[in-house]
């Protein structure tokens, strides 16, 4: 049996050991997750170039993500590729300290496997959730979603997200929440949540006959290139915005990014990237828990110079 000396020694070194930690600030259960825009933000590619014999990264469009929203302490990331099929490899939480030098969070379950496809197909769109860092203290955290394609390139999408209590206190800045994504109750879901509008739902809509694939086909069998572009031989890609309504039409279209906005001819490609969104059918519409919602969805208008 141990003596009271040897007690009160027992429970100095556990004091001591339980209070030495990367991250001394007090944690709290009460944590609220927000969203945060960081320079460092995006989607990059990662790959070795042979010509400097070193690694490099570059942002990239190869990936897109349709949404990212927050709900009952998890991320929800949609990730497609209308290039190539991608491999999932992890999703790593960073807190930044003071200095700004990053921490890597050990998670033992940091992404539900059931809700995602280790494989995410070309053309289609994949939500990956993540749960956010338990027991927490406040500050700035990056995500950090690793993925590679077939031919071994590697990406990496940066998210910032901020944990605190009654009040926001990052340097960074905060965009308008965009809304749980994945699983309110059925009762909440009418017109007053954020518009009536939702970034992700449990069924994103569908583009008849075949999703993603078939909306690139039918872009590539409609789409014009302007005529008062040729001589610029001007090629790119606009990205478009539209909302999926609740009975699958193509409403409230918007150009997110156009292909050179510096130059006078560049509304002619967004005049056309409209233009293909107005004679598209009627899409498969969204659903949360079997109840038709009105939807975002983005994709990609690619200009190339006619052939002929």
């Amino acid at each position: 049996m141990k003596t009271i000396l040897q007690k009160i020694i027992y429970c100095f070194i556990i004091g001591v050991n339980v209070s030495v930690s990367s991250f001394p600030q007090k944690t709290t259960s009460n944590i609220h997750w927000g969203f945060l825009i960081d320079e460092n933000e995006g989607i990059t590619k990662i790959y070795f170039n042979k010509h400097i014999n070193q690694m490099c990264r570059e942002k990239t469009e190869d990936i897109f993500i349709n949404g990212t929203s927050i709900s009952k302490g998890k991320v929800y990331v949609p990730i497609g590729s209308s290039n190539f099929e991608l491999i999932y490899d992890e999703a790593v939480f960073y807190r930044e300290d003071r200095q700004g030098k990053l921490h890597k969070i050990l998670q033992d379950n940091s992404i539900d496997k059931a809700s995602i496809a280790w494989v995410i197909e070309k053309g289609k769109n994949r939500e990956i959730k993540i749960d956010f860092p338990k027991n927490c203290p406040t500050g700035d955290y990056l995500l950090k979603i690793k993925v590679h394609n077939e031919q071994g390139e590697r990406y990496e999408i940066c998210r910032w997200f901020e944990a605190y209590t009654s009040k926001q206190v990052s340097r960074r800045k905060k965009p308008i929440p965009i809304g749980s994504g994945y699983a309110p109750a059925i009762g909440n879901i009418t017109e007053d949540d954020e518009g009536g509008v939702f970034e992700v739902v449990q069924n994103m809509p569908e583009f008849p006959g075949g999703g993603l694939p078939k909306l690139m086909e039918f872009i590539r069998q409609n789409i014009k290139y302007p005529q008062s572009a040729l001589q610029s031989k001007l090629e790119g890609r606009v990205i478009v915005q539209v909302v999926i309504d609740k009975d699958g039409s193509v409403i409230q279209p918007k150009i997110l990014r156009s292909i050179n906005p510096v130059l006078s001819i560049d509304n002619a490609f967004c005049e056309e990237a409209l233009r293909i969104v107005s004679i598209m059918p009627k899409w498969k519409p969204g659903s949360q828990h079997g109840i038709p919602v009105k939807v975002k969805f983005t994709f990609p208008v690619r200009f190339t110079l006619p052939t002929d």
